[in-house]
């Protein structure tokens, strides 16, 4: 398939929908074209080949089977695909296989009883997402990451029964909420040849039982943090093999053996002191390790050892007496910071090491200010696993009557973070008492419909516990979720709202990476809440586009003007169409197509080229076409500046002559859009 926007979808369902290969040594459906739809099908017998192949950007495979091929789904080269709810069983190879494909997203497949992996991931392949899958009864294993593919974080997916549970080779990555049980080698491997193994790898709250070898196994692999993870029924809990500087702790092992280190040096415990609740007493200190098989005592009840627990040449010099579940009475909250320019310069690697899941960065204040940290925080916390986001101070008391020209300043600078993948935006107030309460109320609830209607994203609002109390009308809290400022308290006030999303519990906290104090915050919920509720996931929507073959033009040339309306969505649109020139130099604008109805097709693409002689004049002068597509409110617009050089130089301008000559291009210009609305009138129909 070759044909970009395509949609091909069963009516009946794979069950009732099924492609055998022609041919064994050819793909069943071969996608080389972005914006890709499929959907519904049964595809089986490419026994040589795959049954779903993606060379493509954008494309979205989904409630498919494919089964009895050499790989199911197959992405070569492929970025920013979703693969979604796929049955991918018994295929020669890989249920799901990507090669040098990056930011995509493998979400609730179901991928049993593949000849080598249920899900491969490899040839750097990076910063893709794997949430909610099974692999189960794999020959090697159940997930597989390896050959230099990083940056990939994995949710709550469960590999079963495999040979291996999940392998990282050479790699890179997150990993939160897995469980690899019942294998007949190893729940997780970390591994790679001498010298280069895994490293830097988060493992956290997994889970790595019954396993017929070893829970967790690391070879040659250093630098990972490995954190509340259990492990138990194994023959060995953690393996570990010239693999050092690893930091491990807060983890439950309970197996027949439950460590081996050889050749191995790494830390224990936590390397900074944790606050803990154990038999009814809060304490601070550095926490390692439970142990089932530690024999030391607890003489000042404080829940860690009073000895060491040995480990074949290193220790843990603070063993939990219990499992690590029971010094923790409240719930762990997902954390994050806020910051802007006053943090100066981050290292990012280093925040988010420490366990920090995700950021607000400061964009914009006022009318026409950005902040000159938020394009690198942005990039630099996006680029080594944060969840970053971006929020707006508020200045209702400079501009009380400008709070939607405030949100249109802040989605201009920001736009390219309001996207997928990102959290949603947030408003910063902590201005404006002085309104009142009314005026106040109508001044947020202006700015965050604006921004929603530019964006299609309900953005957040961030206030103290004053403004929570006093300040705000009911419906806000009604329409908004919150953001609460309230700092060195056990719990926040939140006013007129019944519960939070986000509390910034101090602003003094101190982080591995930021020089100085820097805010708090806390997530109300897991890693799936934060992801299904406050990352952004951005529906298609119509775009059109504009561009000129060229920028400078004389009397005489031929302007290929072109113009491209795209529905990428699978509905039918009903928008509006306004095409304008704007010369500049003289304040002029001529509507060349004013409120045209359009009802696009789905998956509709396409793109009209129309020709524009320009006539002879006088005067030289700067210019730019404008489209919008319209419907409540402005879906989508662009423009093409273009310069007009006069061959005639005059000493003294005839500016009545030159503003007549212009009117001249009004008339010419509206002769040429004669032809594109023949073109418009048989493409769509309103």
């Amino acid at each position: 398939m070759n044909k970009p926007h395509l949609t091909i979808r069963s009516e009946n369902g794979a069950d009732s929908t099924i492609v055998h290969a022609a041919n064994p040594d050819d793909h069943v459906f071969e996608v080389t074209a972005d914006y890709v739809n499929i959907s519904g099908f049964t595809v089986e017998g490419a026994t040589w080949r795959a049954g779903i192949y993606i060379s493509a950007d954008y494309c979205t495979i989904y409630d498919n089977i494919a089964s009895n091929n050499s790989n199911g789904i197959y992405l070569y080269s492929s970025n920013k695909n979703t693969i979604m709810n796929n049955i991918v069983n018994s295929n020669r190879y890989c249920g799901i296989w990507s090669s040098y494909s990056s930011h995509n997203n493998i979400t609730n497949n179901l991928a049993n009883s593949n000849g080598w992996y249920g899900i491969g991931l490899w040839h750097y392949s990076n910063y893709n997402t794997l949430i909610n899958n099974i692999a189960n009864f794999n020959y090697y294993h159940g997930i597989g990451v390896g050959d230099t593919s990083s940056h990939n974080t994995l949710i709550s997916n469960t590999a079963n029964f495999n040979g291996g549970g999940i392998a990282l080779w050479h790699s890179s990555n997150i990993l939160i909420n897995n469980t690899a049980s019942f294998n007949k080698g190893n729940g997780i491997d970390l591994d790679g040849n001498h010298p280069w193994g895994s490293s830097n790898n988060q493992i956290t709250n997994c889970y790595f039982y019954n396993n017929s070898r070893y829970g967790i196994r690391l070879s040659y692999s250093s630098n990972n943090k490995i954190t509340n993870c259990s492990v138990y029924n194994n023959e060995y809990g953690i393996y570990l093999y010239s693999s050092s500087g690893n930091k491990i702790y807060l983890n439950n092992f309970n197996n027949s053996d439950n460590v081996y280190s050889y050749h191995s040096t790494n830390i224990w415990n936590s390397t900074s002191k944790i606050t803990y609740t154990y038999n009814g007493s809060t304490y601070t200190n550095y926490l390692g390790n439970y142990w089932s098989d530690y024999t030391g005592s607890d003489a000042d009840g404080d829940g860690i050892g009073d000895t060491p627990y040995s480990i074949d040449g290193d220790k843990d010099y603070y063993p939990l007496m219990e499992m690590f579940e029971n010094y923790f009475e409240e719930e762990e909250w997902l954390l994050g910071i806020d910051v802007s320019h006053w943090q100066g310069d981050i290292e990012w690697s280093k925040v988010h090491a420490a366990d920090y899941i995700f950021a607000f960065c400061k964009a914009t204040e006022g009318i026409g200010w950005t902040d000159p940290k938020f394009e690198t925080n942005m990039k630099q916390g996006h680029d080594v696993g944060m969840v970053m986001g971006a929020y707006h101070f508020a200045r209702p008391d400079l501009n009380p009557n400008d709070a939607a020209a405030e949100a249109q300043y802040f989605v201009s600078v920001a736009k390219d973070y309001l996207i997928s993948g990102y959290l949603r935006p947030a408003l910063d107030l902590e201005r404006g008492a002085e309104l009142g309460k009314e005026a106040l109320s109508s001044w947020v609830n202006e700015w965050m419909s604006t921004v929603e209607n530019e964006t299609g994203i309900k953005p957040i609002l961030y206030v103290n516990s004053y403004y929570a109390n006093n300040l705000l009308d009911e419906y806000i809290a009604e329409e908004y979720e919150l953001w609460i400022a309230h700092w060195h308290v056990s719990s926040p006030n939140t006013g007129i709202w019944d519960t939070w999303a986000f509390w910034q519990f101090t602003d003094k906290g101190s982080v591995p990476g930021i020089s100085g104090n820097v805010d708090l915050d806390r997530f109300n919920g897991d890693i799936h809440d934060l992801y299904n509720n406050f990352v952004i996931s951005v529906p298609a929507k119509p775009s059109v586009e504009i561009s000129t073959d060229k920028y400078e033009y004389t009397a005489g040339d031929v302007k290929l003007i072109n113009i491209t309306i795209t529905n990428p969505t699978s509905e039918r649109k009903d928008v509006k169409f306004l095409w304008r020139l704007d010369i500049h130099d003289y304040n002029l604008s001529f509507k060349v197509i004013n409120n045209k109805s359009l009802l696009l097709p789905p998956e509709f693409k396409k793109t009209f080229v129309i020709p524009w002689r320009l006539p002879k004049l006088s005067a030289s002068f700067n210019a730019s076409w404008y489209v919008a597509l319209y419907s409540d409110g402005t879906i989508s617009e662009d423009t093409a500046d273009w310069r007009y050089i006069s061959a005639k130089k005059k000493e003294e301008r005839d500016i009545a002559r030159e503003m007549a000559e212009l009117r001249e291009i009004e008339r010419s210009v509206l002769q040429s859009a004669k032809l594109i609305k023949p073109q418009i009138k048989t493409t769509f129909s309103a």
